[in-house]
């Protein structure tokens, strides 16, 4: 059995025991904007692993200098990353690429939108996305 169809093997296991459907959509980000669907590349829907590591949300509150307006908010820590097996990647995923959870065995996830930020490649070819979620319209 040759090195790759052994990583082929693990990456199947992974998937079928922790994965998670997801749709890419390939994004334009904008300047001044949100950006717009890049329409050159082909929506996919793929199986990836989610990882909220370490995820909380703090409650911040301070001022704003400039005018003293108050302000309270949550804002979350954590990151959020989404490991996709190299071969599931029909197109090349880039940075501002929306992700959307279609999955319900997370509960609070199904529906949920990200932006990647980063796209990192390990040695067996499974590609890391670094997410930031982005909040519900």
């Amino acid at each position: 059995m040759s090195w790759s169809d052994l990583a082929a093997m693990v990456d199947d296991s992974v998937d079928a025991t922790w994965g998670e459907c997801f749709r890419l959509m390939p994004w334009r980000p904008g300047e001044l904007d949100d950006g717009e669907p890049d329409t050159s590349r082909k929506i996919t829907e793929q199986v990836g692993v989610l990882m909220l590591a370490g995820e909380k949300v703090q409650g911040l509150v301070g001022d704003v200098r400039a005018s003293g307006v108050q302000f309270q908010t949550r804002i979350e820590t954590g990151d959020a990353t989404l490991s996709v097996a190299g071969a599931n990647l029909a197109d090349e995923v880039c940075e501002g690429d929306r992700i959307q959870m279609l999955d319900s065995k997370r509960a609070g996830t199904i529906d949920e939108f990200f932006s990647v930020v980063r796209v990192l490649s390990d040695v067996a070819g499974r590609y890391t996305l670094g997410l930031v979620r982005l909040p519900r319209a």
